[in-house]
C-alpha cells in the first residue's frame, strides 16, 4: 500500500477535522482498490497538491497518473472540465469514478513546469493556454458573475486572515475589478486557478506548434489561491508588465493578477485582447 505524505495528511486533518482524518486513513486502501479496478501498476513516488494525491501509474505500458481528491467545490467539476477540453491544452481524462473522487489522467512531466522557464516564455505560454482553454462552457459550472460576487464579499476577510500581505488599495481594487469584470464575461469555460506550477510539459508531437506541448495539469488544481501567493506573484508579474512589449493592453495583465486567480476568467472571457491570442 501507498504511504500518505505526512504534510498532506496533517494539513487535511487540520482543515477538515475528524472527517478528514478518516479520509486520510482510508486512502491507502482506496488507492489499492482503484489500482485493482483499473489494472494499474504504481511506478513512482506519491505526490500531492492541496486537496488530492497524485500517484504515477501504468495502465499496461501506458504512463498515467491516478488522482484521488478530497471532494469540495474546488474538485467536483474537474472531470467535467477535462472531458470538455478533451486533451486540448489540458491533461487528457482517461477515466473517472466520481463516487470515489478518482480520476485516471494522461501523465505530463511534473519535473518541468512554467516555473522553470524564463519569464518571457512563461508569459507567452500562459497567455496562449488561457485562450486555448476558453471554450464554450458546458452546463453545470458556476458562472463568472457568481465567482466575482464571491470575491467581492469575501476578499476583505481573507485578506485580513492572511495577515494583510498586500497593500489594502490593491485588495480594494481587486474587489472593484471583480464587480466590474464579472458582469462582462462571456459564457466560456476557464480554469480560475491557473498558475505556472500548474502548466507542465507534455509529450507533444513534433508536428504541433511548440506552444501546444505545454498543458494544464489539473491534478495540481487542489492548490488554492491566497493573498500571500498573489503578493509573491504580483512582484514578478508587475515588474514584467512594466517592460514587456508583448501585451497590447499591459494594464490588463496587472488587473489579471490583482485578484486571486479568479480574474483569469474575467480577462480570458473577453475583457482584454493580447497579441499572443
Amino acid at each position: 500500500m501507498i504511504t500518505v505524505p505526512a504534510d498532506f495528511a496533517s494539513a487535511t486533518v487540520m482543515r477538515e477535522g475528524d472527517v478528514g482524518r478518516e479520509w486520510i486513513q482510508a486512502l491507502p486502501a482506496l488507492v489499492e482498490k482503484l489500482c485493482q479496478h483499473w489494472n494499474l501498476t504504481i511506478d513512482g513516488p506519491v505526490m500531492h497538491g492541496y486537496l488530492g494525491l497524485v500517484i504515477p501509474v501504468r495502465l499496461f505500458e501506458e504512463p498515467c497518473v491516478l488522482k484521488v481528491s478530497w471532494a469540495d467545490e474546488s474538485t467536483i467539476h474537474e472531470a467535467l472540465a477535462l472531458s470538455a477540453w478533451n486533451g486540448q491544452g489540458a491533461a487528457r481524462l482517461l477515466d473517472h469514478l466520481p463516487e470515489w473522487g478518482a480520476m485516471l489522467l494522461e501523465r505530463l512531466d511534473h519535473r518541468r513546469s512554467l516555473c522553470d522557464v524564463g519569464i518571457a516564455e512563461a508569459v507567452e505560454v500562459a497567455g496562449r493556454l488561457l485562450r486555448r482553454l476558453a471554450i464554450p462552457a458546458p452546463s453545470g459550472f458556476r458562472s463568472l458573475r457568481s465567482v466575482a460576487q464571491n470575491i467581492c464579499s469575501t476578499l476583505s476577510e481573507r485578506w485580513e486572515q492572511a495577515g494583510r500581505p498586500i497593500p489594502k488599495r490593491w485588495m480594494e481594487q481587486a474587489c472593484e475589478l471583480a464587480a466590474q469584470l464579472g458582469t462582462e464575461g462571456a459564457n466560456l469555460l476557464v480554469n480560475y486557478d491557473l498558475h505556472y506550477a500548474d502548466v507542465l510539459k507534455g509529450s507533444g508531437s513534433p508536428g504541433l506548434l511548440w506552444i501546444q506541448r505545454w498543458s494544464l495539469a489539473i491534478w495540481n488544481l487542489g492548490l488554492r489561491n491566497c493573498c500571500g501567493r498573489v503578493w509573491k506573484t504580483l512582484k514578478r508579474k508587475v515588474a514584467w508588465t512594466a517592460i514587456s512589449p508583448c501585451w497590447s493592453r499591459p494594464l490588463h495583465v496587472i488587473r489579471l493578477w490583482l485578484a486571486p486567480g479568479h480574474l483569469f476568467a474575467a480577462w480570458t472571457t473577453g475583457y482584454g485582447h493580447s497579441r499572443l491570442a
